[in-house]
């Protein structure tokens, strides 16, 4: 049997690579459904969002059934990332806090982080970031806290910010008001 390349794109580049036998049904952008490509929006960095909204794929989140406060599982970032989820808020005083383990300590800022992200809409012109104390068991980030003076969504992002291999970043029991 004869093999034939399809290259499949989106928006942001090539997508994947398939390979199909020459007996396979033909494959046209026409054909709903059967072999689409996905699309993972735009290019973005780990530092900013791009036009689309959307981040750049992350790898090496996990859950983790070893560790947990106060019971497994938990959510484990493996290598140096990010993990994030939108919260939607209302008005009035409200925060954050995360528990989080990090075994290897080096200094205050490749320790485990959160952050809000800004949003105009809701009063927060600015990122607002907190890091763990410094401890090799569980230890509480924040509560990380603002006033909000409308109604409307932002990020918060779990950060593991130590630029080593080996070295896993823990996050258990979220708690927002």
């Amino acid at each position: 049997m004869a093999f034939t390349d399809i290259i499949r794109a989106n928006r942001s580049g090539v997508a994947f690579a398939l390979r199909a036998t020459n007996i396979s049904l033909p494959i046209s952008s026409s054909v709903t459904g059967y072999l689409r490509g996905i699309s993972l929006g735009g290019p973005t960095s780990q530092e900013g969002d791009d036009g689309y909204g959307a981040r750049h794929l992350q790898t090496a989140i996990t859950r983790s059934y070893v560790e947990g406060n106060p019971s497994t599982p938990c959510l484990e970032l493996t290598t140096n990332g990010i993990f994030r989820f939108r919260w939607v808020v209302k008005a009035g005083l409200r925060s954050v806090s995360v528990l989080t383990k990090q075994i290897k300590i080096f200094n205050a800022v490749s320790r485990p982080s959160i952050t809000i992200k800004a949003n105009s809409n809701i009063g927060l012109n600015a990122d607002l970031t907190s890091y763990a104390p410094i401890s090799s068991d569980w230890i509480t980030i924040g509560p990380v806290s603002f006033t909000s003076t409308g109604i409307d969504a932002t990020w918060v992002e779990l950060r593991n910010n130590l630029m080593m291999d080996n070295a896993p970043a823990y996050f258990d029991h979220i708690v927002v008001t």
